[in-house]
């Protein structure tokens, strides 16, 4: 199908496997733009800020891409699965249905748009990656013939870079059974259709006395790629109900004594986001220690 709407023409394509998408970008040379849920790549394309190299790839009818599936080695979510889909599905871990309702946008993101689109796309001021990383998610990726997986602390490489390679096409997301007990989000913006300055993600293991034996905190849109800092000392937040002066002294620590590398963009310089990002890293254990968090 050719299409006469968008300049330049392109030609769409609709694979319903796995195999026949990487078939078409062996083909095209890796260089077609592939469309999970659309909502970033669509708007560029038709004005022109994207360049499709005349051919589009549409996921959307790709067996398996929008299924989820739980065993006991954790949760496997095709590359499909939407937003909406996470928050209506009780398989999802607490973390990504949190992130899910919070999502910029509005219902018609939430319906539209994908986790994987969200992970290929690696923007820095973004929900997803700061979620897989945190989750400690991988990633199975394809191209004609082959497959590899890697952990989602490796496949963000920079703003707006990963580690895609030409004719590779991200399949689906794992994410592995955690002993993790507690979760707790929370993120910064200007306002409801703003993309977020920082985002936390706060995760706590309780023992069978209730003891926190693990604790760790994800951040993400203040940095480049999302950063998780496993803390010390966890059981400092065993009687904790909120996060005290004590407590906020050894989070900013592990922030700043772990985080260099502050990300910048129209929204926030790098030093806002820098004096920021302990104070949400807060507010997520906060919510990670209030009554309903646990998973």
């Amino acid at each position: 199908m050719t299409s006469t709407y968008l300049r330049p023409p392109f030609t769409y394509h609709l694979p319903g496997t796995v195999e026949a998408a990487s078939a078409i970008l062996a083909e095209t040379g890796g260089s077609a733009t592939v469309l999970g849920g659309g909502t970033v790549a669509m708007p560029r394309l038709r004005d022109a800020t994207a360049h499709a190299d005349h051919h589009v790839i549409d996921t959307a009818r790709i067996v398996g891409f929008g299924d989820l599936a739980a065993d006991s080695a954790g949760l496997t979510l095709g590359a499909g699965v939407s937003y909406s889909t996470l928050l209506s599905n009780s398989l999802a871990p607490p973390l990504l249905r949190a992130v899910a309702g919070r999502i910029t946008g509005g219902p018609q993101i939430r319906n539209q748009g994908t986790v994987g689109g969200s992970a290929c796309r690696a923007n820095p001021a973004s929900d997803i990656p700061t979620a897989l990383v945190a989750l400690q998610a991988t990633l199975t990726i394809a191209r004609l013939g082959s497959k590899r997986t890697l952990p989602a602390g490796e496949f963000f490489l920079g703003p707006f870079r990963t580690d895609l390679r030409p004719g590779e096409l991200l399949v689906a997301l794992h994410v592995p059974a955690t002993s993790a007990t507690d979760w707790g989000y929370a993120k910064l913006k200007h306002g409801e259709s703003s993309w977020p300055i920082t985002v936390a993600a706060a995760q706590l293991s309780r023992g069978s006395d209730d003891t926190v034996v693990g604790a760790a905190i994800t951040l993400g849109a203040a940095t480049p790629t999302p950063v998780r800092i496993p803390m010390d000392r966890p059981e400092q937040f065993s009687t904790a109900r909120k996060v005290g002066p004590a407590l906020r002294t050894a989070v900013f620590g592990a922030i700043y004594g772990n985080c260099t590398d502050w990300w910048a963009d129209e929204a926030a310089d790098r030093d806002y986001r820098r004096r920021v990002a302990g104070v949400i890293a807060c507010r997520a254990i906060d919510d990670a220690l209030s009554e309903g968090s646990r998973s």
